[in-house]
C-alpha cells in the first residue's frame, strides 16, 4: 500500500497519531476530516483486518456505494467496522 519503508514506517505512524491524538478526524459514519491523511489510514485499517484480496473486491465492486460494497464483501455492516475500527487505532 504505501511505496517505501520510510512511508510505512515514519509517516503513516504520524497520520496514525492524528488520528490516535483527535479520532474525531473519522466519525463513525466515517466521514473524514482530511481524505488524503485519513483516508490513507482507514484503508491500512481495511486492509490488515480484511486483508488485500477483500479490499480489492470491494475497491472493484459494483455496489451502489463504498459501504455497501464492503458490507457485501466482509458480511460487516459499518457499526461492527467502527468498533473494530477504534480498537485497531487504540492499538488493541
Amino acid at each position: 500500500m504505501l511505496s517505501s519503508k520510510h512511508s510505512r514506517e515514519v509517516t503513516f505512524e504520524k497520520y496514525r497519531d492524528l488520528l490516535r491524538a483527535d479520532p474525531t478526524r473519522i466519525s463513525s459514519e466515517f466521514k473524514v476530516t482530511n481524505p488524503y491523511l485519513d483516508g490513507a489510514v482507514l484503508l491500512k485499517f481495511l486492509h490488515e483486518t480484511y486483508g488485500k484480496e477483500k479490499v480489492h473486491a470491494f475497491l472493484l465492486s459494483d455496489a451502489s456505494d463504498f459501504w455497501s460494497a464492503v458490507n457485501q464483501v466482509t458480511g460487516h455492516d459499518r457499526s461492527e467496522i467502527f468498533k473494530a475500527w477504534t480498537q485497531w487505532l487504540a492499538g488493541v
